[in-house]
């Protein structure tokens, strides 16, 4: 890129508009998305090893919402584990208390199959939604962004039942065995860039968290986590 095209992507994080305090903001991730180191799809030294590309939300993942770019295209974010720039049209606005509400659902849908397509949405292993009803089918409480960029719910029928656990799983050897691989012969994706890809850390918090457990983004802070697991080499 030239030097203007980087000094445009610079100020276009609008660093001097930043207030002394910052009025959060709530949302609900709507599809696969990427977080940016910067607020652009500009990639640093190719679309594939891309440095600029932290890592991927899923969707139904919540994000508090710091800043906004100057073209208005972008969020700054914080989510369960990193935060970056996000395109502004993957997140559904809403309330502390519907965020809440939709994370915290007295019951809940895990997704255990390497990803699903839900509503056109691509949604990867670990993530849950409210679960409404279940029967021969599920029904779930899924999220969606209206035309003024608010949080929709949407009630949605699921009926390949295997691809999904109710509640999360029991957390034993074989389970993790059997989740771990699910994901055998996918893609390495640096930051998760690829959809259909995943990075070493990701690929861990992927399986940890069909049993519930949240896990740091990276594999040096994972594996710091006491009794998760040691450091090897040769």
């Amino acid at each position: 890129i030239t030097s203007t095209e980087k000094n445009n992507i610079l100020n276009n994080r609008a660093l001097n508009n930043i207030p002394t305090t910052v009025n959060v903001k709530y949302g609900i991730v709507v599809d696969f998305a990427w977080l940016r180191s910067y607020p652009t799809n500009h990639f640093s030294n190719n679309y594939y090893m891309d440095r600029f590309q932290e890592t991927s939300l899923n969707v139904g993942e919540a994000v508090a919402i710091y800043h906004t770019s100057s073209d208005g295209n972008w969020y700054f974010v914080q989510a369960q584990n990193y935060n970056g720039w996000v395109e502004k049209k993957f997140i559904a606005e809403c309330s502390y208390s519907e965020m809440k509400s939709f994370l915290n659902p007295t019951n809940r849908l895990v997704v255990i199959s390497n990803y699903e397509t839900i509503e056109g949405s691509h949604v990867r292993m670990g993530q849950s939604f409210p679960l409404l009803s279940q029967g021969a089918s599920y029904q779930i409480s899924f999220p969606t962004r209206s035309s003024s960029g608010k949080l929709v719910l949407k009630t949605v029928t699921l009926t390949n039942k295997d691809s999904y656990s109710v509640g999360y799983l029991p957390y034993t050897y074989e389970n993790v065995f059997k989740q771990a691989f699910k994901l055998l012969g996918i893609n390495y994706s640096w930051g998760d860039k690829e959809q259909n890809g995943r990075d070493c850390s990701s690929t861990m918090n992927a399986i940890y968290k069909c049993f519930g457990f949240m896990m740091p983004r990276n594999t040096s802070n994972q594996v710091s986590i006491p009794t998760y697991g040691t450091k090897i080499s040769g």
